[in-house]
């Protein structure tokens, strides 16, 4: 994580074990002693590009607040990541739980384009929030979030 939030007293992980394999899930603790995921999963982003003409870096989608949304203009959302690494997962969190599984995931590499997780595998976290697990072996330059769930996507981690 590039920035530390200053009521942050660590920062770990926690090992989910799930479709027979591990995953390292961050989180954090904060300084009232509280657990939560980490937010700014999306290591070094230098951009979004999305469609609808939101422009780059929407409000919504960088303010780690779940609360605030898509304003139901944006179709795809495709992050450019600053640091290419390996894809592991992703989570979405969505306003609309009718929404929560409308999603496609793909990503793209430097001498691709983009290509569908065809071995996606999700698991609900709660009514409104989905972790994708998407794992590559090839370095990833972008990650793609498309479908009719993007209308209501509120947050969107990505692990490497």
């Amino acid at each position: 994580m590039s920035t530390r939030d200053p009521d942050v007293k660590f920062y770990s992980s926690k090992t989910l074990n799930t479709f027979n394999n591990s995953f390292n899930i961050p989180f954090v603790l904060r300084d009232n002693n509280s657990f939560s995921c980490a937010h700014n999963l999306i290591p070094d982003v230098s951009e979004f590009t999305i469609s609808g003409g939101l422009g780059s870096n929407p409000d919504w989608l960088t303010d780690n607040d779940d609360t605030t949304c898509n304003d139901e203009n944006a179709q795809t959302i495709t992050v450019r990541l600053a640091t290419p690494h390996p894809l592991t997962w992703v989570r979405i969190v969505v306003s609309d739980t009718a929404n929560l599984t409308e999603f496609q995931l793909g990503y793209q590499t430097s001498t691709t384009g983009v290509a569908l997780c065809d071995n996606a595998r999700s698991a609900r976290v709660d009514d409104k929030t989905l972790d994708i697990f998407c794992p590559t072996s090839t370095i990833v330059t972008h990650v793609t979030v498309s479908g009719l769930g993007v209308s209501t996507l509120c947050s969107l981690f990505i692990s490497g």
